[in-house]
């Protein structure tokens, strides 16, 4: 019954395993970026931190740890889901799902309310998109992955 179970769960392990390295990447991708009337400026400057792994550094070293306590519990429940994905719990990868689309909103409810976006120097990023995007894959592939171990534990009680 388990190798059933491992076997009908593969796949979808696979995919919430690829959706979770696509998670962790994007802290590393463009989360904003400059508009072209403001490059020449930001590159006068010494150029500005745009992905929130660099931005989170930033403002760190200006004291305001908030946004990298942020990453960290968006990375930490990331390992988490990761680790339960492995192990073939869906509910648990669903649950660990849940922290890194909460800093994600909360991320992008902050930067869209301070005026940083409607200022007109900045504009969204591929990873503010991409976050949103893949976080809702994973979610789903727990649940393709819920329903297949069910399916699995239905099919190996038949046989018996």
């Amino acid at each position: 019954m388990k190798a059933r179970i491992k076997k009908e769960t593969k796949l979808p392990m696979l995919v919430a395993m690829v959706c979770i390295v696509v998670l962790i990447a994007s802290v590393f991708l463009p989360y904003f970026a400059l508009n072209s009337d403001f490059q020449e400026l930001a590159d006068a400057m010494g150029g500005v931190p745009t992905s929130l792994y660099d931005f989170a550094l930033s403002l760190n070293e200006q004291g305001t740890p908030a946004l990298l306590l942020l990453l960290g519990i968006y990375g930490v429940s990331l390992l988490l889901a990761a680790l339960l994905a492995l192990l073939r719990k869906p509910i648990g990868v669903m649950v660990f799902d849940l922290p890194p689309m909460g800093v994600a909103t909360l991320t992008h409810m902050i930067f869209a309310n301070d005026g940083t976006m409607d200022s007109g120097m900045y504009t969204w990023g591929i990873a503010d998109k991409l976050i949103f995007a893949v976080g809702a894959m994973l979610f789903g592939c727990a649940i393709w992955m819920l329903v297949a171990k069910v399916r699995a534990k239905k099919a190996a009680k038949k046989e018996v």
